[in-house]
């Protein structure tokens, strides 16, 4: 009986183990406790964990000129049809890493998609689009940092104004009484306008009045010509006329906001172009504290080394 006895207290309370395996084992209760006093230590200084802070894609909104000199066809078929295959180029190649908008002008700009994601609607969209008369640059202007700081009470109805002052990540900036720092023309990280044009305003908001708007809000506004120095006679409002590209003034937009002019009729390198817009970090996050989570973990240790060391020697420590 005393035999079968202490088979049985083997079975149940196996010898400590022999050999490098025996060896690592009964140090297990130790690292065990360790660990246990050092979550309960790091449980006591109360930690918190940053959330909310997911990055936000960039945002370029494209504003395409639909005015009746659209029409010409100098860049074949026609200068509306190039800026729509060089629109519909820019979106296959960056509707994964961007927010893309779009804005449609003639006399009048308008809003034609918020900034998304969606490549298919975005083409749909820019599909869509038809000639109609007029010319309103500034407006188109106006119309995509509309859609880029929604929040910022831009208004385009006589001069282009805003009523709050956007922050880096395009976070408004509700304080009247703060300073404020004039950025840099096209100092902004995460946002950009493309517009695509023959350069000839005639109504709406003043260009150059829109210009120093996005200049100081940070935001590029990159133009592309379409169409030809040279023009072509086109017959408009019952006369013949000749509409030519105006490089000069898209430029000169270009220019005062840190973009680019871009020729439509060569090769455009958007990598390049959009290198600078990177995702952003919104600069408010919430943070909650953690410290059950580290008290959990400690808890745990200290049973698993219990229960290791009670098995091998029957004693908890």
């Amino acid at each position: 009986r005393r035999s079968v006895a202490v088979r049985q207290h083997a079975a149940l309370y196996p010898a400590p183990g022999r050999g490098v395996m025996g060896r690592l084992v009964r140090h297990v209760p130790l690292v065990c406790f360790l660990v246990s006093l050092i979550a309960v230590s790091i449980a006591l200084t109360r930690p918190q964990l940053r959330i909310g802070a997911f990055a936000v894609k960039g945002t370029v909104v494209l504003a395409l000129d639909v005015s009746t000199s659209m029409k010409a066809d100098d860049a074949p078929p026609s200068r509306l049809a190039q800026a729509k295959r060089l629109a519909k180029a820019f979106v296959a190649g960056h509707a994964d890493e961007l927010r893309i908008g779009l804005v449609s002008f003639a006399a009048h700009a308008t809003p034609e998609l918020d900034p998304i994601t969606d490549r298919e609607e975005l083409f749909a969209a820019i599909d869509r689009l038809a000639v109609e008369p007029g010319t309103a640059i500034g407006g188109a202007i106006v119309a995509g940092l509309a859609l880029i700081f929604p929040d910022a009470e831009i208004d385009s109805a006589n001069r282009p104004t805003i009523g709050h002052a956007p922050g880096p990540a395009g976070r408004i900036d509700t304080d009247r009484n703060a300073r404020t720092v004039e950025p840099v023309p096209g100092s902004h990280p995460g946002k950009a306008i493309i517009l695509f044009s023959d350069g000839q305003s005639t109504t709406g908001p003043d260009a150059l009045e829109a210009t120093r708007l996005a200049a100081k809000l940070g935001v590029r506004v990159h133009t592309v010509g379409v169409g030809s120095a040279e023009g072509k006679p086109m017959r408009l409002h019952g006369w013949a006329v000749r509409v030519q590209l105006d490089e000069a003034a898209l430029a000169q937009i270009a220019a005062a906001t840190g973009g680019e002019y871009l020729p439509g009729n060569a090769a455009i390198d958007w990598a390049r172009i959009m290198r600078p817009i990177r995702a952003q970090t919104p600069p408010d996050a919430d943070y909650t504290e953690i410290t059950a989570l580290f008290a959990a973990a400690a808890a745990l240790a200290a049973v698993a080394g219990a229960m290791v060391s009670l098995v091998r020697t029957q004693r908890v420590l």
